[in-house]
């Protein structure tokens, strides 16, 4: 699973999800191999592969790692089930406040259902977190030029940078 994620970190998207899809096959009930390939898939432009695989995660792993809410909700996100994403992404920015992953996720989930004021809110997180962020490096895990420009323009109309 780590080179599926360094490649996916290279955008080497392809490549990520082939060696992915090897670790899984080879560990097909480790509950964080799943859930890493279901980061890569929704991300690498597959986001109901992702979907599916972060619902095995948690039938695997009764009591999931709470970061496992982030790409949960971010699947909801790619699948155009937005309401579906804000209790997962709530459930992972309440566990652990300081993972970034939660808070940029709830912003594209409510930028992505017109709620404008409570983005806003969560950038401020995101702010706190990292003082540095950058929406145009942040995007670059994204394989669909799309998404990408997508979530730039809705970061940045939270107030990211």
């Amino acid at each position: 699973m780590l080179l599926a994620r360094l490649y996916h970190l290279n955008g080497q998207f392809d490549e990520a999800i082939a060696y992915g899809g090897q670790a899984v096959a080879l560990s097909p009930n480790n509950a964080k191999v799943a859930a890493v390939f279901s980061a890569v898939s929704t991300q690498s432009g597959r986001p109901e592969r992702g979907l599916e695989m972060m619902k095995k995660t948690m039938r695997l792993n009764p009591y999931p790692e709470d970061w496992y809410q982030a790409f949960l909700g971010l699947a909801y996100i790619f699948t155009e089930r937005h309401e579906e994403a804000f209790t997962p992404l709530k459930k992972c920015s309440d566990r652990i406040p300081d993972y970034i992953f939660c808070h940029v996720h709830l912003i594209f989930a409510y930028m992505e259902a017109g709620r404008e004021a409570e983005a806003r809110a969560e950038a401020k997180e995101v702010l706190r977190i990292n003082p540095n962020f950058s929406s145009d490096s942040w995007v670059l895990a994204y394989k669909d030029p799309a998404v990408r420009k997508r979530m730039v323009s809705h970061l940045q109309k939270a107030g990211l940078p």
